[in-house]
């Protein structure tokens, strides 16, 4: 049975949520803390596997009690729910913090969210690699990309559309602008799917708050030669060919720049491995130079791919579903035409035309063939040459 433990200083709010999800309990085993000192109490005599914390609370509040809980149980899953929207305490409360939702809260939507980060902590199977998600505060940024981003903020005549267009190319500065923006915090009726829209509705002030002063993008000094460049080009060429792919086959404007994002987005597992375990990816690395596929080294390796890890990472974050969908499943083969209607279509052409082994542009054309679309394939091809990318096997 899963854990949940509530806390909130308020006891009439603690008994309302006793009474909303009293329909759980044969589900869940929940608790209920009026401090987080109480939590840390209660996580002491036995862990939970979500907990869910108001945000202002006299003693320890939210932002300080998710990141005691983060230090000392990595596995836990983190949600605010909390009438409480100062900017600078959710600015607090990004890293620490997998979710926002924000008071009143119905039942449905607060059953509904546990009940998604349970089902997407139950898909990952090894505690090991559950913490390495879990625990994620801060993803490495490209180097260059991030002092550029830094340098216009702090440029007295910056320009908020060219943060956006930089921002938008870093997958650890756009999967973080994505999160806090689409976060019920800003309670968007549709989400948001552009880095460069989001850091033009945030605006300059918690842009560079969240850049300069909170320290989740930075530069790391990442161990054992870990290849971040090559994944960023990697990743900002399929972004651009899986957006020209989606308008060439007549999706909308939005669908094209989701399109991107996932691009952008679809190998951001490799950094978390970077995070948590760069000189060990360096086997699955090497693997890779001697011919072995990306994916079933990983699996080897740490038995998941970054294609799984990096899915969880985004549905944790609470990212749109046709987000999640295409980085986790991007290398599922087309099982109809239809497919090409949806992002991971899309996302798992482009990728195989940018980056793809001979083995795996040889299994794309048969792919196509069996779905009807072969004669599509020239048509991309030239997508990816048209912006100077030549299609040659991968070693």
């Amino acid at each position: 049975m899963s854990r949940i433990l509530f806390v909130d200083d308020d006891p009439a709010v603690l008994q309302g949520l006793r009474r909303m999800l009293r329909s759980m309990r044969d589900e869940w085993d929940m608790s209920f803390a009026e401090s987080g000192e109480r939590g840390l109490e209660l996580f002491a005599e036995n862990p939970f596997d979500i907990v869910v914390s108001d945000m202002r609370m006299p003693g320890m509040d939210g932002a300080t009690f998710l990141r005691r809980v983060q230090e000392l149980y990595p596995n836990t899953l983190r949600i605010i729910l909390s009438g409480y929207a100062g900017r600078e305490a959710i600015l607090r409360a990004i890293g620490p913090t997998h979710q926002f939702l924000t008071k009143p809260c119905n039942p449905a939507q607060l059953r509904a969210t546990i009940q998604r980060l349970l089902g997407l902590k139950a898909l990952m199977g090894s505690p090991r690699l559950d913490a390495f998600v879990v625990k994620l505060d801060r993803i490495p940024s490209v180097p260059a990309l991030y002092r550029q981003v830094v340098d216009e903020i702090r440029n007295p005549n910056c320009s908020l559309a060219r943060v956006g267009e930089l921002v938008s190319k870093d997958a650890a500065m756009s999967a973080e602008i994505l999160k806090v923006v689409n976060s019920a915090y800003f309670g968007l009726a549709n989400p948001m799917t552009t880095a460069e829209r989001a850091v033009t509705m945030l605006g300059l002030e918690i842009t560079s708050s969240l850049i300069l002063g909170v320290s989740i993008f930075t530069e790391f000094d990442l161990p054992c030669e870990f290849p971040l460049h090559d994944i960023w080009h990697t990743s900002l060429t399929v972004a651009s060919t899986a957006r020209e792919i989606s308008r060439a086959e007549g999706r909308s404007r939005e669908e094209a720049d989701l399109a991107f994002m996932a691009g952008v987005l679809h190998r951001i597992g490799q950094l978390v491995f970077a995070v948590n375990a760069a000189c060990e990816y360096r086997k699955v690395l090497d693997a890779v130079d001697e011919g072995q596929p990306l994916t079933s080294s990983e699996h080897t390796i740490f038995g998941t791919s970054h294609c799984e890890v990096g899915g969880y990472l985004l549905g944790l974050w609470a990212m749109q579903d046709d987000l999640v969908e295409a980085v986790a499943f991007r290398e599922v083969p087309l099982a109809d035409a239809a497919e090409m209607g949806r992002i991971r279509g899309i996302l798992h052409v482009a990728s195989v035309l940018v980056a793809g082994t001979a083995a795996e542009l040889e299994s794309l054309r048969l792919e196509l063939e069996t779905v009807g679309l072969a004669a599509r394939l020239p048509a991309w091809s030239e997508i990816v040459r048209s912006a100077g990318h030549e299609i040659t096997p991968s070693p």
